[in-house]
């Protein structure tokens, strides 16, 4: 089946399009947003009723650390991401449609104390109408500037954790690194990385700070100079890319998540200058589950095993081709 999308459109959850500037970190109910520091607004006692608003990291770590939100955002693709539920098991989470406009009013019921929202798009235009519901931890600068590693680290602190988010990162670093080490050869080895949605345009990464650029990069991947010399577009760390410039996403290993069903796929699959790519001919490429590239592309502490597990196979393959 097809996976459900809100209001936004699948480009711009792998396209990049949905950034916004995005103002400071954590604050209490009535500071001024002028004035509120990073690191300011904790409750001396942890709190006990978290909403989760953002996406990724922000669920997945408070899940992560044995906290169970009264609520979170529901996802890009799917109401829960299979990580996010294989960790909540039998607990139960209500479900809050906000990846286009957040409903202050559904927020205000659960009586939250305190509202998670490091990775909430657009937060800038809700960030008053949350403040006076609870506490809100926010983005330092923009939803998708921070590492998950930073991320994890700011939730696990705000919710009194900090030592416990300190372990799953270093756990999740050191399940990478296990897998960087198992195979040596992957240093240095070049990659590309992007969405194929039918009707839009074709993007792909273009920036080694990108969030799933930097994680493939910890397995000793480099994103290919093919792509990060390409000029800027108007979604950050994204190039566009026409049909007739296929070639440039020619690498070691050629990743791309199709989104649009089989037939859109086969059809893209088809065009004599994809099937010109050097990596197509040699195998080097890898057509992503859209779960695996959701993981890469909004890490956490719960979906990088996840991904990583499923993605490691298939760039042996792929590397193995050439």
């Amino acid at each position: 089946m097809e996976p459900r999308l809100g209001p936004l459109t699948r480009r711009q959850v792998l396209g990049g399009a949905v950034g916004g500037a995005i103002l400071l970190g954590l604050s209490g109910c009535g500071d001024d947003p002028d004035d509120v520091a990073a690191d300011s607004g904790l409750a001396a006692a942890a709190p006990s009723r978290v909403v989760a608003l953002g996406q990724g990291a922000d669920a997945d770590t408070l899940i992560a650390l044995g906290i169970t939100p009264v609520a979170m955002s529901a996802g890009f693709t799917a109401d829960v991401y299979p990580w996010t539920a294989e960790a909540l098991g039998s607990r139960s989470v209500e479900i809050v449609q906000a990846t286009d406009s957040v409903p202050i009013e559904q927020i205000a019921a659960y009586r939250p104390d305190l509202i998670v929202a490091t990775t909430l798009y657009d937060f800038a235009r809700f960030r008053g109408p949350l403040e006076r519901i609870a506490t809100v931890l926010g983005p330092t600068t923009t939803a998708d500037a921070e590492s998950w590693q930073q991320t994890t680290a700011r939730v696990g602190e705000a919710v009194g954790r900090a030592a416990e988010a300190r372990t799953l990162v270093a756990d999740t670093e050191a399940g990478l690194a296990a897998v960087r080490n198992a195979h040596p050869a992957w240093a240095g080895k070049t990659f590309t990385f992007g969405p194929v949605t039918p009707g839009e345009q074709l993007y792909t990464v273009s920036s080694a700070e990108d969030v799933s650029a930097s994680l493939l990069a910890q397995l000793g991947l480099v994103l290919s100079p093919s792509v990060t010399s390409l000029p800027p577009s108007d979604s950050a760390g994204r190039a566009n890319l026409s049909l007739e410039q296929l070639a440039l996403l020619d690498a070691d290993a050629l990743l791309l998540t199709h989104f649009g069903g089989d037939g859109p796929r086969a059809a893209f699959e088809a065009q004599p200058v994809f099937q010109q790519i050097p990596a197509v001919q040699r195998g080097s490429y890898v057509a992503l589950d859209g779960d695996v590239a959701i993981g890469l592309a909004f890490p956490s502490v719960l979906s990088i095993p996840y991904s990583v597990e499923r993605l490691t196979p298939q760039l042996e393959k792929a590397l193995d081709a050439g």
